[in-house]
């Protein structure tokens, strides 16, 4: 919990209020799927990182996507990101019938320039861009 808020706080979405218990019962559904992939680094019992993905039919197909619906790194948990995402890569290209794999840079969290070129590392190709109108 601690960090998505922390997440959360530096996040252009950070207007948007967060409900605790809304994102704690959406945790337990995540942890709880089998569409939903969720790892979590820790390290000296304090949670350093939190990766969930999912996977979805796509709109046009029967086959599905994968995609990140949060990944974030404190400073402490810097250099488990790449190991996270390999992760996720994997379940992903292990789970039937996902043939593709869709990840984003919508947060305006941290470096993005350095999480593209994580993504590029992986075997990623930039498609498009984001685009956030926030509301007050």
């Amino acid at each position: 919990m601690k960090v998505v808020k922390e997440a959360h706080q530096k996040s252009v979405s950070n207007i948007v209020p967060l409900d605790a218990k809304t994102l704690r019962k959406n945790m337990q559904i995540c942890i709880l799927s089998a569409e939903h992939f969720v790892l979590v680094v820790e390290l000296n019992e304090i949670i350093e990182g939190v990766f969930i993905g999912v996977t979805h039919q796509l709109w046009y197909s029967r086959k599905k996507q994968a995609s990140d619906l949060f990944f974030y790194v404190t400073e402490q948990g810097t250099g488990w990101g790449a190991r996270m995402m390999r992760r996720f890569i994997t379940w992903a290209k292990e789970n039937r019938g996902v043939k593709e794999i869709m990840l984003g840079i919508n947060s305006g969290i941290g470096d993005s320039e350095r999480t593209r070129k994580l993504y590029e590392r992986m075997g990623a190709v930039k498609v498009g861009d984001s685009f956030v109108l926030p509301q007050e």
